[in-house]
């Protein structure tokens, strides 16, 4: 799945974590050390299955688990208007 990233964020790493504030509407979303480690996959490749793959080189765990952790993770960034799924890439 592709994914496009806001204009209006800005993004500050503290030890190994992150703080993603999106500018328009000033909520600030957290992210922990796995969950940051996502995010910046996911700002390089602007892809789902690409950071999945990435993902699964760093950690020895269920590929599931690391599926449904993206999952939720680029459901919330949505839903916080950080990033928009994309309906095709190009």
């Amino acid at each position: 799945m592709h994914i496009e990233i806001s204009d209006s964020i800005m993004v500050t790493d503290i030890d190994n974590e992150a703080v993603i504030v999106n500018l328009f509407t000033e909520y600030m979303y957290g992210l922990n050390p796995v969950a940051t480690q996502m995010w910046k996959s996911l700002e390089q490749t602007h892809d789902t299955q690409a950071t999945l793959r990435y993902m699964l080189t760093l950690y020895a765990v269920d590929e599931t688990q690391i599926e449904n952790d993206l999952q939720k993770l680029v459901q919330d960034l949505e839903e916080y208007g950080i990033i928009r799924v994309a309906e095709h890439t190009n």
